[in-house]
């Protein structure tokens, strides 16, 4: 009888130690997996994408995805490296204008200016009304800033500005013109009778053409 005890034990302690190790290994294959996730993930945030619908025009709101990349804090420029700074035309908004070694950057933020279905879609996910007025949404999840040469003979074309509010004849102004009173508003020296107005400066949003990793055209958006 002590001897059939002591098996059934020893039999007991194995299955114990067995249930153990295949418990560890079910609990690293779900580590690995999520891992794995992590990964992809990583990968899909720093895929670029595009997409057009519509035709552009000035004043006309148009389909266009930025590049979707990596997240970091908002308020820090990014260096403009090549890989973050690819030829075309994006979306996006100003945060910044900095000087430096006798050029102008643009501190950018990247956004998604949407229309049609997918502006449908977007602010659905959001939990906004669908389709949303005016037949636009902007989507602007990704904090990433990029800072980005501006060429000193970049075309800059505003809807409002000063007495001109035609977003379907958007006014040329100087690019020192332009950064000069962006400049004003970033750093709260605007003339209070100027405030509301050059507020939209950075409150619209821009199309930025970037070509050579500079930007060549700078388009705003004018939104209802």
């Amino acid at each position: 009888m002590d001897l059939s005890r002591g098996r059934l034990a020893a039999i007991i302690a194995a299955a114990i130690i067995g249930a153990g190790a295949l418990g560890a290994g079910v609990v690293h294959l779900v580590m690995r997996t999520g891992e794995t996730a992590s990964r992809d993930v990583a990968a899909t945030e720093g895929t670029s994408t595009a997409s057009v619908e519509g035709t552009a025009s000035e004043g006309t709101p148009v389909t266009e995805t930025a590049p979707a990349t990596d997240e970091t804090t908002r308020g820090t420029s990014t260096s403009a490296g090549a890989s973050d700074i690819e030829d075309g035309r994006y979306f996006g908004y100003v945060r910044d204008v900095q000087t430096g070694s006798g050029r102008t950057y643009l501190v950018v933020d990247y956004a998604q200016f949407l229309t049609g279905e997918a502006a449908a879609r977007a602010a659905a996910e959001a939990g906004e009304e669908s389709p949303p007025p005016n037949d636009y949404f902007i989507v602007n999840a990704n904090p990433k800033l990029r800072t980005i040469p501006i060429s000193p003979a970049a075309r800059v074309l505003l809807a409002e500005w000063e007495d001109h509010h035609d977003p379907a004849d958007p006014v040329a102004v100087p690019i020192a013109v332009w950064t000069d009173r962006l400049t004003e508003v970033l750093e709260g020296t605007t003339p209070a009778d100027e405030e509301p107005y050059l507020h939209l400066l950075l409150d619209l949003g821009y199309w930025f053409t970037i070509h050579g990793g500079t930007i060549t055209v700078v388009e705003q958006q004018w939104v209802p």
